[in-house]
């Protein structure tokens, strides 16, 4: 039985999408569903380089306007 398999951490195969993962600035685990594996990739290496440099966002945070910040 001769399997491809990925070799790349944090992407696997699941069904018929892939799955890409990464842990955030705060080591919380995050992970999305992909149709390919390309697009699994590119997201799982976007969101890696964005922590690495301190440009990540919480996605939660992405559509919290000015005035619902100054409430918290």
């Amino acid at each position: 039985m001769n399997r491809k398999q990925n070799r790349i951490p944090g992407i696997e195969k699941r069904g018929d999408s892939w799955f890409a993962r990464y842990y955030d600035i705060d080591g919380k685990r995050r992970g999305k569903r992909f149709k390919t594996q390309e697009e699994a990739i590119s997201w799982k290496s976007e969101n890696e380089r964005s922590v690495k440099r301190g440009e990540w966002v919480a996605p939660e945070l992405t559509d919290l306007t000015f005035s619902k910040w100054v409430e918290i």
